[in-house]
């Protein structure tokens, strides 16, 4: 194992040995759990020495050394039916996803000296902090600014739908048929009347909201749109290190930790249930992420990992964070996103995706035992 991690002396950080180092301990000894024939197991004694090695090589430091433990127990987590505990039963896209998953972990843990991915260690090991903050990509209120563009057409009028969304009639402002809603309700009316339950008049208020706020993932599309200044691939790309970063957070033995987490939901979702909450979403988030750069779910994932690999390097550790890392504003979290897109994604993901299947082809040839 010595001369192994020796040879990794050309990576850029500690950190980039130590992560590289957990993946190849879940690769070649957590993955054997998914053969059905216990003989293909590490046995007992094995597991007792790599244990023993984990907690005294001082490429682990004392994060990494906890992970390695868990790592050669199969107890990345306390919910033993969730995806990223490695079982015989599971799908090659969910170990995939599971993976990635658990980089995502690495990564965060990692990087505690980065300013500018602060929110994730936030999420990942202080929720708490995230009470009152804009999470990254969640979707913002604009009606002020569709407001203020729509103000210089003579006779706009703005009403109100039976469940409170705002709309305009042009022209005159009076209603002279009837449409629908993007909820369903009927708006509009004849003869200059509004139908039943439509008001005249909108809001004023911004009705942004903080936290967590895109409800079940089964509500959401298979692509993922864009949000401000993020294309959609980028928007994929950070909502799904989000969402493993909060999946992790409440699935840990820390009740405290969970319960912050579950604050920070909207809708709310019981405690018990946040885990596979935030699997869902970070499942759809991976295929969302292929889909919106043209690729299968196999060779995004190495895309994924290629990434997270570059969040570690030194390189890459450059440029400051946008106030405490906390995102109390609408505008810190755009500030926040636009910094990270071009800091940290644009200047590699069209170099990653170019690689994609070279990388996938060393995978697939892989032949030591761990491949499967």
């Amino acid at each position: 194992l010595d001369d192994a991690l020796n040879t990794l002396t050309h990576m850029p950080s500690m950190n980039s040995r130590t992560v590289l180092a957990l993946l190849a301990l879940y690769r070649e000894v957590t993955m054997r759990q998914a053969h059905a024939d216990c003989t293909r197991h590490v046995t007992g004694k094995m597991q007792g020495l790599l244990e023993e090695y984990v907690h005294s090589t001082s490429v682990f430091p004392g994060w990494a050394r906890e992970i390695g433990s868990r790592l050669l127990n199969n107890s990345l987590t306390r919910k033993p039916n969730l995806p990223i505990v490695v079982t015989p039963r599971q799908s090659l896209q969910t170990r995939a996803a599971a993976g990635v998953a658990l980089h995502i972990l690495l990564v965060i843990e990692s990087a505690a000296d980065d300013p500018l991915m602060k929110p994730f260690v936030y999420m990942l090991k202080q929720p708490a902090e995230l009470a009152r903050s804009f999470i990254p990509t969640m979707a913002e209120d604009n009606f002020a600014a569709v407001r203020g563009a729509a103000r210089g057409d003579v006779g706009t009028k703005w009403h109100t739908c039976p469940k409170g969304h705002p709309y305009f009639i042009d022209d005159c402002g009076g209603a002279v048929n009837y449409g629908k809603c993007f909820c369903g309700a009927q708006i509009g009316g004849v003869d200059y009347v509004l139908t039943n339950e439509n008001a005249e008049g909108a809001r004023e208020h911004d009705a942004t909201e903080t936290g967590h706020i895109l409800g079940p993932a089964a509500m959401r599309s298979n692509s993922v749109a864009p949000e401000r200044n993020l294309p959609s691939a980028c928007c994929a790309l950070i909502r799904l290190i989000v969402h493993a970063a909060f999946m992790w957070a409440s699935s840990g033995k820390d009740q405290v930790q969970a319960n912050a987490v579950a604050k920070i939901v909207k809708p709310a979702v019981s405690v018990d249930q946040l885990p596979q909450f935030f699997w869902d979403h970070f499942e759809k988030d991976v295929r969302g992420f292929a889909k919106a750069i043209g690729l299968t779910p196999d060779d995004a994932s190495v895309v994924l990992h290629s990434f997270l690999d570059r969040l570690v390097s030194c390189e890459q550790r450059r440029g400051a964070g946008v106030g405490d890392g906390t995102l109390t504003s609408k505008q810190e979290r755009q500030a926040w996103e636009d910094n990270f897109f071009q800091q940290r994604i644009n200047p590699v993901l069209q170099e990653m995706r170019r690689s994609a299947r070279m990388w996938l082809g060393l995978v697939l040839t892989d032949e030591r035992v761990g491949n499967n």
